[in-house]
């Protein structure tokens, strides 16, 4: 699993615009809209009798977590889903110590997380995580965050594989599949979306090199770092002005330390952006969507 070793930094970017016109990421319909009404459902009836496949961590808000607007973090909220899924599974003992006997690790392949609100500085929340059934390679991951009164303040769904250490895709693990458990008859109110990638202008790129604090514990960039980077392309107007209403990211590839990324945006419409981040070779590294609101 990617943790997280994550401090803010500047990026600059030159890109132009072009994507799939049948991809999700094209389309400039808000997401949020169209699963309001099943992640209000989903809320009140989900959870309700089945508390033991579910996973819970708590944590507290402090003043390093969050943005100049003393709200939760995006990069910092990623470690926290990230660092209580890795407990889930190190409670099931397949954790990353018990995989990398087996020359193995978690990563996250997608991810996408609709927001009701940030959580405060000072303030105490709950990540709640489950599993659902396993599809071929594809671990089904779960999130809700709680505020105090139990209200919910996101919600997330994530698809996670098992790698080796060499960064081929494990197939079958038996001892996983074996312990991690299955939530009987769920339903999410979303999948975790598939993205498209914006094409490049190949005769106008800035590449930069990736630094040492960018890395996780397995060696590679770490996936909230990919999210800090995007993060930091805006402008302090453009952040003043608008609030995160969900996110979408697909990790595709990895990079490591010294190899170099650009990243390519689309921000045709003014509240969707699309992002791509390509490697040197213009492998493409990891695809994201971002749906803003306005925060007045």
């Amino acid at each position: 699993m990617y943790f997280c070793q994550t401090i803010l930094r500047g990026r600059a970017v030159v890109a132009r615009r072009a994507h799939n016109p049948e991809a999700v990421g094209s389309n400039p319909a808000p997401a949020t809209l169209k699963i309001a009404f099943a992640i209000f459902f989903f809320n009140i009836f989900s959870m309700n009798s089945s508390s033991h496949f579910i996973f819970s961590r708590n944590f507290y808000i402090y003043g390093y977590d969050t943005d100049f607007f003393r709200i939760l973090s995006l990069p910092r909220l990623l470690c926290m889903l990230h660092e209580t899924a890795g407990e889930h599974v190190n409670s099931l003992h397949v954790g990353w110590n018990d995989l990398h006997q087996m020359n193995q690790f978690w990563a996250i392949s997608k991810i996408t997380i609709v927001f009701n609100r940030f959580p405060n500085w000072r303030e105490n929340v709950t990540v709640k995580t489950w599993t659902s059934d396993k599809k071929l390679v594809i671990y089904p991951r779960f999130y809700q965050l709680l505020d105090e009164a139990g209200n919910s303040l996101l919600t997330a769904s994530s698809d996670w594989v098992l790698l080796n250490t060499s960064g081929s895709l494990v197939r079958r693990n038996e001892i996983v599949d074996n312990v991690i458990p299955v939530f009987p008859n769920y339903q999410h109110p979303f999948n975790a979306k598939k993205l498209s990638s914006v094409l490049p202008d190949k005769d106008n790129l800035h590449f930069i090199s990736t630094l040492i604090s960018d890395l996780d514990m397995n060696d590679h960039v770490n996936n909230a770092s990919y999210v800090r980077w995007i993060i930091d392309t805006y402008s302090h107007d453009f952040f003043s002005s608008f609030i995160l209403k969900s996110l979408s990211i697909n990790y595709v590839s990895q990079l490591k330390c010294g190899e170099k990324y650009c990243i390519v945006k689309d921000l045709t419409n003014p509240t969707n952006h699309f992002f791509t981040i390509y490697a040197e070779n213009m492998k493409v590294v990891c695809n994201l969507s971002l749906e803003w609101a306005s925060r007045d």
